[in-house]
């Protein structure tokens, strides 16, 4: 796939999605065409540095593994690569991947939100077990100040964790 057709899919799916086997970096030369620029695989990446990536490389040069110099313009194609390796040609296969396997930030949040809803449903298990005295409650031993403060620090943090996800921090 060339860089422009790239750079357009990547502009069209959500920048605060984190994708499986994405790419990151300067880019380079690719071993097995000097001319297409390929950019280094990760494990996990923001949609939104993958399309930093790719805009950022156009009307730049690299240099080729055994030498000479090429510039990189829209029509360059795309590969993911490390250094000195051939790498893989970008196609359709990865956008369906990323698509499948994107967590967004509101996936997060949602997850923080219900870990949040867990936490204060047991926090009043506990209170209520308290309150009744029931001393086959598996909740009474676990019902002391320190495990009832650990868990209301624990939803605090989640609520916090949660107001920065949203504020973009």
């Amino acid at each position: 796939m060339r860089l422009k057709e790239v750079i357009k899919r990547l502009s069209e799916m959500r920048p605060d999605m984190i994708v499986k086997g994405g790419f990151i970096g300067p880019g380079h030369c690719d071993r097995g065409d000097y001319a297409d620029i390929a950019f280094d695989p990760v494990d996990e990446a923001w949609i939104g540095d993958m399309l930093e990536s790719a805009k950022g490389v156009i009307g730049q040069t690299r240099t080729g593994y055994k030498g000479g110099t090429y510039t990189i313009d829209e029509f360059t194609k795309v590969r993911i690569g490390y250094w000195g390796q051939v790498g893989e040609e970008i196609g359709d296969i990865h956008f369906r991947y990323w698509m499948l396997t994107g967590k967004g930030v509101v996936m997060v949040e949602k997850t923080v939100i219900e870990a949040v809803q867990e936490t204060r449903r047991f926090l009043k298990t506990v209170d209520t077990a308290r309150k009744e005295r029931d001393p086959k409650s598996w909740a009474d031993q676990y019902s002391g100040d320190k495990w009832t403060a650990a868990i209301k620090r624990a939803s605090m943090d989640l609520t916090r964790k949660l107001a920065e996800l949203r504020s973009g921090k």
